[in-house]
């Protein structure tokens, strides 16, 4: 059975990959999401035919799924 500290260590370890489409979010809001987020946890972009994807390890703090929805609410209010 996993401790409370494991669990914990293995939710930060994990990877989330978001796919931003080309058409609506603009590399230039990805970017500046990654600046501002760039302390919590890493980042990987990678450009496909339609898509920006990222991919986000490493965090910084427990939350991964926190920090991935208000990445993803930086990249939106940075399109306008």
């Amino acid at each position: 059975m996993e401790s409370k500290k494991q669990k914990k260590k293995n939710r930060t370890n994990q990877t989330i990959q978001i796919k931003f489409n080309k058409s609506i979010y603009s590399k230039r809001a990805i970017e500046l999401a990654i600046l501002a987020y760039k302390n919590l946890a890493n980042f990987l972009v990678k450009e496909e035919r339609n898509y920006t994807k990222v991919g986000i390890s490493n965090f910084k703090k427990s939350k991964p799924d926190l920090i991935k929805n208000e990445f993803c609410n930086y990249v939106l209010h940075s399109i306008r």
